[in-house]
């Protein structure tokens, strides 16, 4: 962000939530728990979803569940630039392993 002569500034954190208190949203969530479960819980869910105008709206807060971004690290013991092709190409296609595990890699 910046001011009206240009000059960028960071807005700082506040303090957060005190040490001890209560985390409201894991009261919300329980909260929404227990309402599911008076509606109908799964049986009510699924008595919903079945009818055909709401298939839309059940999938599309199915996929709100997954998470948006997947990470992975994969460390195989060297950079990948140490490795000659031929090494590549017995890794990706699984040739000269034993125990599912390419012979190079420990």
């Amino acid at each position: 962000m910046s001011n009206d002569n240009g000059k960028s500034y960071a807005i700082k954190p506040g303090p957060g939530r005190p040490r001890g208190s209560k985390n409201k949203l894991t009261d919300l969530k329980a909260e929404f728990l227990f309402c599911y479960q008076i509606i109908g819980g799964l049986g009510g869910l699924t008595a919903w979803a079945k009818k055909e105008e709401n298939r839309t709206e059940f999938y599309r807060m199915l996929t709100r569940l997954f998470p948006r971004e997947i990470k992975a690290e994969i460390n195989i013991g060297r950079a990948i630039s140490e490795y000659s092709v031929d090494e590549l190409v017995e890794i990706v296609t699984g040739e000269g392993t034993t125990n599912g595990k390419p012979d190079n890699i420990h």
